[in-house]
């Protein structure tokens, strides 16, 4: 009876039947290895819990597709950098602090010529002083761009900067005064109390400042120069001398 029932429709319809339930199993054990590609795989199918840990390197990441917001907080140490691989184009202007260096890591080999100004260092404090006389009712003017101040640093050095000139024609005339202040002495360490520099004058020639003690200050002087007219501009740049205390 089952023989007369069979019909080429019957037959078919089992296979179909068949291949439903089992043929899924099939396949998965049958795959040749490497016979899957991206065609054969939905997109946005494959998620991190599909993938072999350490499966994914650098060759796998397309460049300059992760940003910062790809990069966990705090994830990347030294040892993931490579030796001289981060340049300064690559630091943000004032994002490095004191306490981003590490003692003795940084060097002259590390710094730029001329890249350290006195904005980046710790703040001085600059003094700027009040001219006196040059000539009878004809006091000292700062030339311009070059203001005059003076300071002194940890190590007991007094350093002075900027340029004067007289309209009048001079000899000698004190520039101005230091006051002498409690806890801030300027006078000169030399035993003379006076220290004596040679600097740059007007057309190059060479001009003598003085720093002297006295009673109540410590007086720069320019004491004349090697030419006519040297007052006409006289460099206190680099001029520098050792205080008492």
């Amino acid at each position: 009876m089952i023989r007369k029932r069979l019909s080429y429709a019957n037959v078919m319809a089992t296979l179909a039947l068949f291949v439903a339930l089992g043929g899924v199993g099939y396949a998965a054990v049958h795959l040749r290895r490497d016979s899957v590609g991206s065609r054969q795989i939905k997109e946005n199918a494959v998620k991190a819990s599909e993938q072999a840990p350490n499966s994914v390197d650098g060759s796998n990441v397309i460049d300059e597709s992760l940003g910062g917001a790809d990069i966990a907080d705090g994830s990347i140490g030294s040892g993931d950098i490579a030796d001289n691989a981060i340049g300064s184009a690559k630091i943000a202007d004032g994002s490095i602090g004191g306490g981003d260096i590490g003692t003795g890591e940084v060097g002259a080999a590390q710094i730029g010529d001329g890249s350290v100004g006195r904005a980046e260092l710790a703040p001085v404090d600059l003094r700027t002083p009040t001219f006196d006389d040059c000539a009878p009712s004809t006091p000292w003017q700062a030339v311009p761009n070059l203001p005059v101040h003076y300071w002194k640093d940890d190590e007991n050095m007094v350093h002075l900067e900027g340029a004067v000139q007289c309209s009048a024609n001079i000899t000698s005339a004190p520039i101005f005064q230091i006051p002498r202040v409690v806890g801030n002495i300027y006078d000169p360490a030399d035993t003379q109390d006076v220290a004596r520099f040679a600097t740059l004058g007007a057309g190059l020639s060479i001009a003598q400042v003085a720093i002297v003690k006295n009673s109540v200050s410590t007086g720069v002087v320019y004491d004349g120069g090697s030419a006519a007219n040297t007052e006409t501009y006289v460099s206190l740049d680099g001029l520098e001398y050792r205080a008492q205390g």
